[in-house]
């Protein structure tokens, strides 16, 4: 396997259903190690994470490196077991495709603290593969994902800030690179409340406003939107 390949840990019991642990594979000599596991049933994975530059192989279960149906339950039913010999072949390798999303308010400035979650939609039994990533100062993410499965778009704030309305596209499984374009995002002001402590607040820009540029009272240290509309300045 890949240097940075993994192997993952699905919990099917009690407190750990449905939990997944991760190790990497030792580069040396690919092997792996789960201790402290609680007692329970499980089943062993290859790349839980699912395809990626790192890895781009699919899933394949112990012991016969298929399917999940295929799949046999490792049970832990006491301190001190010690189960040896649980090797994995790596899956067949998933063609990637290319996805690129844009995040711009609505007065067209890239909102860079947009948080981005490329959901490759499972079957049953499937695991849930998910790719995650923070814009950069232009409102742009780029990372390539599984090109076997549909695929859900989601866009939120990273800081959890309310955006106003949920900005979610879907798209069909294929190669074909995606290019979405997430405009109209509601702009996050942010005032200081007497303690010093920020107040996040969202609303729609009104009309006719094209930028707003963050400054400071330098009398009151609260923080000012200053909206350039050509008028005046107006505080929020």
């Amino acid at each position: 396997m890949a240097e940075l390949a993994r192997v993952g840990l699905i919990g099917l019991d009690g407190p750990a259903r449905s939990a997944l642990r991760r190790r990497y594979l030792n580069p040396s000599d690919l092997s792996y190690e789960f201790s402290n596991v609680p007692l329970g049933r499980y089943l062993l994975v290859t790349n839980p994470g699912g395809p990626s530059n790192h890895d781009a192989s699919g899933n394949t279960y112990f012991p016969w490196s298929g399917p999940r149906s295929e799949a046999r339950i490792i049970e832990i039913t006491s301190a001190g077991n010690h189960i040896r010999g649980a090797n994995l072949r790596r899956g067949d390798p998933v063609p990637l495709r290319k996805v690129t999303v844009r995040v711009r308010f609505k007065d067209g400035q890239p909102m860079h603290t947009a948080a981005v979650t490329i959901t490759a939609v499972p079957g049953e039994g499937d695991l849930r593969w998910e790719y995650y990533r923070v814009a950069d100062e232009e409102g742009r993410i780029e990372v390539d994902v599984a090109s076997n499965r549909a695929l859900r778009i989601e866009v939120k704030d990273k800081y959890d800030r309310e955006l106003g309305a949920e900005y979610v596209s879907t798209h069909d499984a294929g190669l074909t690179p995606i290019d979405a374009h997430r405009r109209g995002v509601r702009h996050q002001t942010v005032s200081r409340a007497n303690s010093g402590k920020p107040v996040v607040r969202s609303g729609p820009l009104p009309a006719g406003q094209r930028r707003a540029i963050a400054a400071k009272a330098p009398a009151t240290g609260r923080s000012v939107v200053r909206v350039d509309d050509g008028r005046s300045d107006r505080r929020f």
